[in-house]
């Protein structure tokens, strides 16, 4: 949510005093604070993940259509939900009224639009994330190709034998002389 939020004021400022300004009308001064939190939320989020994945959670190892139908829209309602929340709470913060203008801006309106997009990213790093731990799982734990082999494999390894040099008969040695 964070990263489509800060695209989305760059998108509508690109210049960077613009920007700055923009910000600061709008109540973005505790963006480093945010930054640390979101970090923080992602890590824990794909920690929870991996972990219930390797757990067996049958909604992470069933189906990944199944996966992807179920993660899409709690993303979406996550990141339309925490956008819209963030830009109202910042403006009221500040002291600006909200109404139906504040919705027309530019920055939420572009913002709205990253976050279907970043709400899809989302659920496809999901799906992808969970097919990765069960690879890694499958690999892991599947048997090795060496427990099969009736035989060892040193013997596979050709024992080295001394070819006695004799002349022109192998590529070491003088030549053969008549």
């Amino acid at each position: 949510m964070l990263g489509s939020h800060w695209l989305a004021y760059l998108l509508v400022a690109p210049d960077g005093h613009a920007r700055a300004h923009l910000l600061e009308m709008t109540g973005h001064g505790y963006w480093p604070i945010a930054i640390a939190l979101g970090i923080a939320g992602f890590a824990a989020g794909l920690f929870g993940v991996v972990a219930r994945t390797l757990g067996g959670d049958p909604a992470l190892t069933s189906s990944k259509a199944r996966l992807f139908a179920t993660a899409f829209p709690r993303t979406l309602a996550l990141q339309v939900g925490g956008f819209a929340a963030l830009e109202i709470l910042e403006r009221v913060l500040v002291g600006h009224s909200i109404g139906l203008a504040t919705l027309l801006e530019p920055t939420f309106v572009i913002g709205m639009a990253l976050q279907l997009l970043a709400a899809l990213v989302t659920a496809l790093l999901l799906v992808g994330v969970a097919y990765a731990v069960e690879l890694l799982v499958a690999l892991v734990t599947a048997p090795t190709a060496t427990a099969t082999l009736p035989i060892p494999l040193i013997s596979l390894i050709p024992a080295p034998r001394l070819v006695p040099a004799t002349g022109g008969l192998t590529l070491r040695g003088p030549p053969f002389l008549r």
